[in-house]
C-alpha cells in the first residue's frame, strides 16, 4: 500500500528472480512495467493507464559514472556520479538543474536547484547542510 497525500492506494507487484518490480498496478488500473539489462540496470520504464502511457529510456556510461534517461517526449537527463557513486550534476536538456556537493562523511553539504528560463536566464535555489545533515540556510536566505 502507498499513501500519498494522506490518501492510501494498493498497488500489486510482480518480481523476477533477482527481486526487481517488473510489473505494479494500482487498484485505479495505473500500471508500471519495467525492464532491465543483464547487469541488473533498469533500461526501459513504461507507465500506462488505459490508453495513454509514458516511456522513459536509460542509458548507462561504461564507467558507470552517468546515466542518461530520456522521456517519450525526447527530453534527456544527464545524472552524473562521483566516485563514491553519490549523484553530483543533474542536466536536462542541455541546461544544469541540480547540483550536489558532499561533506567527507558523505552527507550533503549542498543541493542547488536550477531554473532556467525563456530568456536565458538561470535561477538558483541553494539548500546547504550541516555534517550531520541538518539543514543550515534555505533557498528563502534563512540560516539556522
Amino acid at each position: 500500500m502507498i499513501v500519498f497525500k494522506g490518501r492510501e492506494c494498493r498497488m500489486s507487484e510482480n518480481t523476477d528472480a533477482a527481486a526487481r518490480t517488473e510489473k505494479a498496478v494500482d487498484e485505479n488500473g495505473f500500471v508500471i512495467l519495467r525492464e532491465y539489462d543483464v547487469q541488473d540496470r533498469l533500461i526501459r520504464d513504461t507507465a500506462s493507464f488505459g490508453e495513454i502511457s509514458a516511456i522513459t529510456t536509460y542509458r548507462y556510461s561504461a564507467d558507470g559514472r552517468s546515466v542518461t534517461s530520456t522521456d517519450d517526449q525526447g527530453v534527456e537527463t544527464l545524472t552524473e556520479f562521483d566516485e563514491q557513486a553519490r549523484v553530483i550534476r543533474e542536466t536536462r536538456a542541455g541546461h544544469l538543474v541540480a547540483a550536489f556537493t558532499y561533506w567527507p562523511n558523505g552527507k550533503v553539504a549542498t543541493h542547488a536547484v536550477y531554473d532556467w528560463l525563456d530568456d536565458g536566464t538561470k535561477g538558483e535555489l541553494l539548500t546547504e547542510y550541516d555534517e550531520q545533515g541538518g539543514i543550515t540556510s534555505t533557498p528563502d536566505g534563512r540560516r539556522f
